[in-house]
């Protein structure tokens, strides 16, 4: 494994917002200055830039993100607490799928003229970078209002982070598996009991985080050796967990168990050693039809509210706001970012490679 001193870089300096965030040597996070405090029932001020925001977010009435996936209970949470909030509602459309597929999507779209119908693109530093390259996302000024300090940016300052994420995960079925039977490492996927065991969503993202912490070589043989293991693919990593959960599959590679298992889905986390933390952002698109009432939801997700509203309608945080999903997941192992640069350097060439490897098209 590479150092982890090598980590401390420029996604280390986006560890935390007012909800929390995650440095490499676990300091605490940097606090919002008190001018930026949201507003709320008791009456604090907005920040000036998103008070001014709010009448034309009222005009537009609506706010399309793709990111997470989103049950229409779901939907009405986030609205009735956005409402909240600030006082006054947006329709909030959330939609969903395999991340590096919607990207293909909206730069063939946009060679053709075609609009995305996309107002914040919720998504990894991976993929937003490719979406960035393209030419599809508005440049960081649209986050002035926000009064975010440094390290809640990403994305060279495009991309407000609003959570973490654990997208190279393993999951288990506890009426299957056996916690002490669970993998500790990566490399115990490939102990022959889990051959035809082992789901995984059709992304060779997976692949290109480990080539980071772990190094090309020791990679490309993992990935080899899934295939070997006669790993399945699905479509979208929420299809990964839920086949998982079923007994179809014995372990998934992909999503946390949390937010399924507060369902009563028989998953847990299986204990590996490590956690790659990839830190999740929302960009504005470039041609955004809702700017206004998206700065606002973003802002939202930045606040301690709002961090409290992901964590209890989809099990996700920042990775050191106490006591949420995120914050579990961490504890007692060695969290490892990924940084930008090394993204923007090596990860076409890791995804078209890995992408070969795994028989991914």
């Amino acid at each position: 494994m590479r150092p982890i001193a090598l980590l401390v870089g420029a996604l280390l300096l986006a560890a935390c917002t007012s909800a929390g965030g995650l440095s490499a040597a676990g300091a605490q996070p940097a606090a919002r200055a008190e001018s930026s405090a949201p507003s709320a029932p008791a009456g604090r001020s907005l920040p000036s830039g998103i008070a001014s925001a709010v009448e034309a977010a009222r005009r537009e009435g609506r706010v399309v993100i793709f990111g997470t996936t989103a049950t229409p209970a779901e939907e009405e949470e986030l609205e009735q607490a956005f409402r909240d909030f600030y006082g006054f509602g947006l329709d909030i459309a959330m939609e969903s799928g395999l991340h590096p597929q919607k990207v293909g999507e909206l730069v063939a779209a946009a060679r053709s003229g075609v609009r995305s119908g996309i107002d914040l693109f919720w998504s990894s530093d991976l993929i937003l970078n490719q979406l960035d390259q393209a030419g599809l996302l508005r440049d960081g000024a649209w986050l002035a209002p926000l009064d975010l300090p440094p390290d809640g940016l990403m994305l060279h300052g495009k991309a407000a982070r609003v959570h973490d994420s654990y997208l190279v995960n393993v999951l288990y079925n506890t009426q299957k598996v056996r916690a002490d039977e669970a993998p500790r490492r990566y490399h115990d996927l490939l102990q022959p009991r889990w051959q035809g065991a082992i789901v995984a969503p059709r992304t060779p993202t997976q692949m290109v985080h480990l080539s980071y912490v772990y190094g090309e070589e020791w990679a490309t043989e993992f990935a080899e050796g899934l295939v070997r293991q006669r790993i399945a693919f699905v479509p979208t990593y929420p299809d990964a967990t839920n086949r998982v959960a079923s007994g179809e599959y014995l372990l998934g590679m992909g999503q946390t168990a949390e937010r399924e298992a507060r369902r009563g889905a028989p998953l847990a986390d299986a204990p590996l050693d490590i956690a790659i933390v990839i830190p999740w952002a929302m960009s504005l698109m470039a041609d955004a039809e809702h700017p206004a009432g998206a700065t606002l939801l973003t802002y939202f997700f930045t606040t301690p509210e709002g961090q409290q509203v992901l964590d209890q309608t989809w099990a996700i945080s920042l990775a050191a706001a106490p006591d949420t999903s995120a914050w579990r997941v961490v504890q007692g192992k060695q969290a490892i970012l990924i940084p930008l640069d090394w993204i923007e350097r090596e990860e076409p060439r890791l995804r078209r490679k890995f992408a070969d490897i795994l028989g991914i098209r």
